[in-house]
């Protein structure tokens, strides 16, 4: 099982049970803030950080689609994929569409920054 699914499991778990439900979203935010205080790039970041990236190497802007979603309306998990150039270069889940983007932005810029 990848550590994505997992995570996904663990996350679905603490929305069912309401008592876990703030405790849970806590951890988990601040394990996001805290990589991205470690990478250098400040909350809600990721989009802009990858938009320079693939404009200083003369690429068309990032597009992002979402490209599924389920459960509930108020428990929905948002599957969302980064495109440049039409080519994908990394899909997130995420609670909502920006949090999914900005996973798959950073997720993007990890893939962009080793393979260059």
């Amino acid at each position: 099982m990848t550590p994505l699914l997992r995570r996904i499991g663990y996350w679905l778990r603490g929305r069912r049970a309401a008592d876990e439900l703030d405790e849970e979203l806590q951890f988990h935010r601040e394990m996001v803030e805290q990589d991205m205080r470690r990478d250098g790039v400040s909350a809600q970041d990721y989009k802009s950080a990858l938009q320079e990236l693939v404009q200083g190497r003369n690429r068309p802007l990032p597009e992002y689609r979402v490209v599924g979603a389920i459960g509930p309306d108020h428990q929905k998990l948002f599957d969302v994929e980064v495109l440049v150039a039409g080519e994908p270069l990394a899909r997130a889940t995420g609670p909502s569409k920006k949090e999914a983007e900005q996973e798959a932005a950073r997720l993007a810029l990890g893939r962009l920054t080793t393979d260059h």
